[in-house]
């Protein structure tokens, strides 16, 4: 059986009051949840929320929260989230509000980390602020943090979810402190981070702690403290506080970097506005916003791309869609309010696979239960609900057939028995006697018309008087005795009846057809297609490979058709007919399993979990169809492996690097351990792509311009860390995704590719004559790369061991350096960072 999964929110697609069209479920929570909806009157984008009531107290709270938002509605301030509407209906209570699409302070807290003084001082002044002007209208908030203040697209904070309202004057000055204490603990979550639990008074800068701990005094007798009150202080401790350091163009261009890689391109902009202020003329600042604006417009593009997808119930596209935006913009606000429906979404690909799977086989009776919960999870589905329509007539129609050879046997049983009792409980018609006419002569009746199409016969099941006589004088053999009729024993209406004729073919009953039952013919004809579409069900699980991806479900197929042929050869034809149907059904669900087992390695491909998927690979060796297995390794290799054309002729080729935890460093029995190579735990969060092999000398012209040099597939060397950084700008402007320096983590864990050592060999000081070869040639690692150890040294994003100014690191070795330098681990060839090495080059990393 398919085990049910949670489904898209039924709410979902309903009008609320003929005037509210829900599109989405934005969030939900223990009160209730937030939908985004369209308001068909304005033809705008609004937020709606459902509150849970339940309960006793969640009715109460539901009731708090619509009698503020009758007030909010009432009142206009530009960091307050407006209410437009408030009612309720046959699903309960509901408010309507204007629609924020942005984060919340929470979340951005969470993905940014903490806030400086002056940007956490300006959220919380806007906010209180806000707060104030509704106390003054004695209006309450009751539950201010971070989770309740969103920020809009330009940053903005607005104060949402009011849940405080029809308070009695004596409630006043308790819901006031409650407010000024929720803004002071909002303040502290964004000044350190930390969203729940309590904070730690002397984890805040020194300059606001003093107006902090009066906010959150416990007294509440003597005076009652203002949200005007705590914002002089917050504002007077800001003056007081000392300036931040400086902070330099590359620091902000770096922070903006790690951004990237997160994501949040938010934060990309903001690093890169930063880096402008403090050198307004930086090109990689420029990149940098031009990258944020890129990938604004690839996550919008990616969304809609969803929710075509999603309102077409294509959930194949929906969900690759949904998985390309978790990978890219996991960060992303907007990402993050659409992950819920992933799972929904996995699941409505697997089942719509099988259900596809078995109609385009013919078996549509089987298929009832994949597309029965297809409709369950999409109800709006169109051809999900019709097939559910074909696969139960198709089920109906199955059942039938398989029982009409019973039903044939039990009404020829019920026909034959009503003959024998009519047979025994009709009288014969009384002898006619002839009358005496005046001359004495006898005078028989007139004998009624006789139909000449059916020439009446004798019932031989029916005994004449005479031969009821003669049964009763006869001897023990109870034959009667053999005597010519005479008119005396003969009754009058034999005398009269025409001689018997040969009855035709056409006269015999349609029941009877050369003296067998139509009925019976009907069964076998039934057992004979079902013994067929077993035979052919067990040869489609065998090509799916089922006897080793779903040995059980096979192996209890295999029975009820061994039980099958026994039954046939028994002369049980309605049993063997059942079992027949009951083997197909179970061969299909056999080969929609073992589909089913292959398609779960099809998704580890599609979503490059390569190690899962290459594991998976190993285990179904010898188990799945080898054709299958094939194709999917090729897949794999075909999806890890991607090429750029920089220029006519000219491609570099990328293969993906899965993230993972590695130990980076030398062992410490390794002999050739050297400074700076101690050992400790790394985890990469983000996959990332590597150059196959290391830049080459036509590959750099054609990123120039130039024209292609001699011996162009020598690695280029004498690059600089400039120059490399360069290289993967100018790449970044002409191409999609961000191409960079590799970091030291990033290339050492390549080059191990999951070993405790890289053992390939590479060109060196011992085989390389002293010279640079064609890369590609020598030394190829479990992850496709080329010469990650030898050759060319490679450049790499790294703080140098002896923190020396301008020297850059590089990794791998060269063709000139000793053995010990061919090591994943080592990190001992420094080269100056403005001057031009002969043992240096490059290979790119990117990310899409």
């Amino acid at each position: 059986m398919i085990e049910p999964k949670p489904g898209v929110d039924s709410a979902v697609g309903t009008v609320v009051s003929r005037r509210y069209e829900i599109l989405d479920l934005l969030g939900a929570g223990r009160r209730g949840r937030v939908y985004i909806a369209r308001d068909r009157l304005t033809e705008t984008t609004v937020a709606l929320k459902r509150f849970r009531v339940d309960e006793p107290k969640m009715r109460q709270a539901a009731e708090l929260a619509m009698a503020a938002a009758e007030r909010v509605a009432t009142i206009r301030h530009e960091s307050i989230v407006r209410v437009f509407d408030v009612g309720e209906d046959a699903a309960g209570p509901y408010i309507v509000s204007e629609f924020i699409d942005g984060t919340d302070a929470a979340r951005r807290v969470a993905a940014e980390g903490a806030m400086g003084l002056r940007q956490a001082a300006r959220v919380i002044e806007a906010v209180g602020e806000a707060l104030s002007y509704a106390h003054e209208r004695e209006l309450f908030h009751g539950s201010v943090r971070g989770s309740n203040i969103l920020f809009q697209p330009e940053g903005r904070p607005k104060l949402a979810d009011f849940a405080l309202g029809g308070l009695e004057a004596s409630d006043f000055p308790r819901a006031r402190r409650q407010d000024v204490k929720g803004l002071v603990r909002t303040l502290c979550q964004l000044l350190t981070g930390i969203s729940v639990g309590s904070v730690d008074l002397r984890e805040l800068p020194e300059a606001i702690q003093p107006a902090v701990r009066a906010a959150l005094g416990p007294s509440v007798a003597s005076q009652q403290p203002s949200v005007e009150a705590f914002l002089r202080e917050l504002r007077a401790s800001e003056l007081e506080a000392p300036e931040p350091p400086e902070i330099g163009e590359m620091d902000a261009v770096e922070r903006g970097r790690r951004a990237e890689l997160s994501g949040s391109f938010a934060a990309m902009r903001e690093a890169g506005e930063e880096a402008l202020e403090r050198n307004s003329e930086s090109a990689e600042a420029m990149v940098l916003l031009r990258r944020a604006d890129r990938f604004k417009a690839q996550r919008d593009e990616l969304i809609e791309h969803f929710k075509q997808a999603e309102q077409a119930f294509d959930y194949t596209a929906a969900l690759e869609a949904l998985s390309k935006l978790q990978r890219r913009f996991g960060a992303d606000h907007q990402t993050k309010r659409l992950i819920h429906r992933r799972e929904a979404l996995a699941e409505l690909t697997r089942l719509s696979g099988i259900a596809e799977q078995l109609t385009a086989s013919g078996h549509l009776a089987a298929s009832l239960e994949p597309w029965r919960k297809i409709v369950e999870l999409s109800p709006e589905d169109p051809r999900a609900r019709a097939m559910l329509d074909i696969a139960r007539r198709a089920r109906f129609k199955r059942r039938v057939l398989a029982a009409t050879g019973t039903s044939a046997v039990l009404v020829a049983l019920a026909a034959g028995g009503a003959l024998w009792w009519l047979n025994q409980n009709t009288p014969m018609a009384p002898a006619r006697e002839p009358k005496i006419n005046s001359a004495g002569a006898a005078i028989l009746p007139a004998e009624p018309p006789v139909a000449e199409s059916r020439p009446t016969t004798r019932n031989p099941l029916v005994r004449t008087p005479a031969e009821r006589e003669a049964a009763v004088e006869s001897d023990d053999s109870g034959l009667p005795e053999q005597q010519p009729p005479t008119a005396e024993s003969t009754p009058v209406e034999e005398i009269a009846a025409p001689a018997a004729t040969p009855v035709k073919s056409d006269d015999v009953p349609a029941e009877f057809v050369d003296g067998v039952p139509d009925e019976v013919v009907l069964a076998k004809e039934a057992l004979e297609r079902a013994e067929r579409d077993a035979v052919s069900a067990r040869a489609m699980a065998s090509k799916a490979g089922a006897e080793g991806l779903a040995p059980n479900s096979f192996a209890a197929a295999q029975q009820l058709m061994d039980l099958a042929v026994a039954a046939q050869a028994a002369g049980e034809v309605d049993r063997a007919s059942s079992l027949y149907a009951s083997a197909r059904g179970q061969f299909v669900t056999s080969a929609a399993r073992a589909g089913e087992v292959l398609s779960r390695v099809q998704e580890q491909i599609d979503s490059l979990h390569v190690r899962q998927a290459l594991a998976s690979l190993d285990r179904l060796e010898g188990l799945a169809p080898a054709g299958a297995l094939e194709k999917l390794r090729e897949d794999l290799e075909r999806r890890r492996s991607r090429s750029l054309a920089i220029a006519p002729g000219v491609a570099i080729d990328f293969r993906y690097i899965e993230p993972g935890v590695f130990v980076m460093g030398a062992d410490p029995n390794d002999s050739d351990r050297r400074f700076g190579e101690d050992q400790r735990q790394v985890r990469l969060e983000h996959g990332a792509w590597l150059a196959r092999t290391e830049l080459t000398r036509g590959q750099l012209a054609a990123i120039r311009g130039l024209p292609e040099p001699e011996q162009s597939d020598l690695p280029a060397v004498g690059l600089t860390l400039d120059e490399a950084r360069s290289i993967a700008a100018e790449l970044t402007e002409r191409f999609d995704g961000t191409f960079f320096v590799p970091t030291e983590e990033l290339w050492e864990y390549a080059c191990r590719a999951d070993r405790s050592h890289a053992d390939e060999a590479g060109w060196s000081i011992l085989n390389s004559d002293g010279k640079p070869h064609v890369a590609g040639e020598f030394g190829t690692n479990p992850w496709g790369l080329v010469d990650m150890i030898g050759n060319a040294a490679e450049l790499v994003e790294s703080e140098p061991i002896d923190r020396e100014e301008g020297v850059s690191m590089t990794r791998g070795g060269s063709y000139l350096s000793p053995m010990s330098a061919l090591r994943a681990s080592a990190r001992h060839e420094l080269v100056r960072r403005d001057r031009p090495d002969p043992r240096v080059g490059l290979r790119l990393a990117w990310t899409p």
